[in-house]
């Protein structure tokens, strides 16, 4: 049986080859592990406006493909 990682793996190793683009929720851990920065970095840059996200009440969210047109 695959785990979520080897899945998610093969997802986006499927949308390479394809061209297709797989789009990701991540939330404020989640974009900050993707990142590599810590979620009070993560949280300084929503803040400054210069990270692009969403937000559902008080939490946040960001879409992958929103986060790598950033980078």
């Amino acid at each position: 049986m695959l785990t979520r990682t080897e899945i998610n793996m093969i997802v986006e190793r499927f949308a390479d080859i394809t061209g297709q683009q797989n789009d990701v929720v991540m939330n404020i851990k989640q974009c900050a592990k993707y990142l590599g920065i810590s979620p009070g970095a993560l949280r300084k840059r929503v803040y400054d406006g210069t990270l692009p996200y969403s937000k559902k009440g008080r939490l946040l969210y960001f879409s992958r493909l929103e986060i790598n047109q950033y980078y």
